[in-house]
């Protein structure tokens, strides 16, 4: 056993670590209200953890600010950035130039529709096949995994 998992303060242990400690501790499976719970107290020790990385940054990058060779240099690299920029500018009036950018907008975009499709069928093979594995066509075995984000929902606080 790792000295994470000894830990029992949830807000200094990895998500996976905690879980596994709090289905371990009661012996029973997790609800959804001590999941919501867990959950909730997760988002409120990221949102301690950004505000204090935040601050911390904030003093960190003061200490490059209160040096005067430093801001000097900064103050010639901003220069030639805005120089830069504007070449680009000039450049990406010229009609090869524009046609490459609007080419490289369409393929990405082209390339985002292929992988949320892909990601579609995945989850379709995955239920279908029920394995989390599939074969490519150069004989490499591939994962399938499951990807969640939290966000917040704009406009209302509860569905």
């Amino acid at each position: 056993m790792d000295d994470q998992t000894q830990n029992t303060n949830p807000e200094e242990v990895t998500p996976e670590v905690s879980l596994s400690i709090e289905t371990m501790s009661s012996g029973e499976p997790l609800t959804v209200s001590s999941l919501e719970s867990l959950i909730n107290r997760y988002i409120a020790s990221i949102e301690k953890l950004r505000t204090e990385l935040k601050e911390n940054n904030n003093m960190f990058n003061s200490t490059f600010d209160n040096d005067a060779v430093y801001r000097e240099l900064a103050e010639k690299a901003k220069e030639a950035t805005k120089n830069k920029t504007a070449l680009k500018q000039q450049m990406m009036k010229q009609p090869a130039t524009a046609m490459l950018a609007d080419k490289l907008k369409n393929m990405k975009e082209e390339l985002k529709d292929l992988q949320l499709s892909l990601s579609d069928y995945l989850q379709e093979y995955q239920r279908l096949a029920n394995t989390n594995l599939i074969e490519g066509t150069d004989g490499e075995m591939r994962e399938i995994i499951k990807v969640f984000k939290l966000i917040k929902k704009s406009g209302q606080n509860r569905p």
